[in-house]
């Protein structure tokens, strides 16, 4: 009797084994229609509350990750609740021509959107004439296979119908904070430099000042403390504060 039962227990054991797990995990070229379908259903996104963006006839939609709380473990996803973006797209819809796109099909994470809206609820000093601009990232700084906070954050614009996605802080560096001069169509950025490369952005590294003009269909950055000028402010203040005095 003892033999039987342990018999039992083992194909029991066995079968309970090679049972795919409830949060299972698929290779790319093993999603098949009905996998992604009941995967989405799963782990739902949600669309956004629409901006209507003054001046335009567009609107554009954030994609967000949707209520943490409530949603499963993604499962074709490494990242941990925390790791999810505020906004993993955008989509744009012209009411006049009834044109659908979406901002990027690349991969990346939105914190922050600023654009002259019918809402007039943002801070005016984030908002540029014609231009949509976003606060996201978009490279694995760290290679650690996640778009997370350990990743620099840059900063982006596009046009009101969402093309034309553009880079305007470095790749190389973490954005800190921008505003719009009193000139419109001028930037004003501040960043930190990963000096040592050792891919953290920390206080011994370089804090970097820039203007950003659009000019040209690009924009163009340029240095507002430039490196003499960088050193010629550390020295002074090395021969007026910190130098021993006797």
């Amino acid at each position: 009797m003892k033999v039987i039962c342990v018999v039992i227990l083992f194909f029991l054991f066995v079968s309970c084994t090679e049972r795919i797990p409830e949060n299972n995990t698929f290779n790319h070229d093993e999603i098949t229609p009905e996998i992604l379908d009941s995967d989405v259903t799963a782990n739902t996104f949600n669309y956004g509350a629409p901006i209507v963006l003054d001046s335009s006839s567009n609107i554009m939609i954030p994609l967000s990750i949707g209520h943490y709380e409530s949603r499963k473990k993604l499962n074709i996803s490494s990242y941990k609740k925390q790791d999810l973006p505020r906004f993993w797209n955008v989509l744009f819809y012209n009411t006049t021509t009834e044109a659908r796109t979406l901002l990027t099909e690349d991969k990346i994470n939105i914190s922050q959107i600023h654009v002259k809206s019918k809402d007039q609820s943002q801070p005016r000093a984030n908002q540029m004439k014609g231009k949509i601009l976003y606060e996201l990232k978009d490279i694995d700084f760290n290679k650690d296979g996640a778009l997370n906070s350990k990743d620099p954050t840059f900063l982006f614009s596009s046009e009101y119908d969402g093309s034309n996605l553009l880079r305007i802080s470095p790749k190389d560096e973490a954005l800190q904070y921008f505003t719009v001069s009193s000139d419109p169509d001028l930037l004003l950025i501040k960043t930190i430099r990963d000096v040592n490369d050792n891919a953290v952005f920390e206080k011994q590294d370089d804090v970097m000042w820039y203007t950003a003009h659009f000019d040209q269909n690009q924009w163009v950055l340029k240095e507002i403390i430039t490196p003499s000028n960088r050193q010629k402010i550390e020295r002074l203040y090395f021969d007026q504060w910190l130098k021993d005095k006797k």
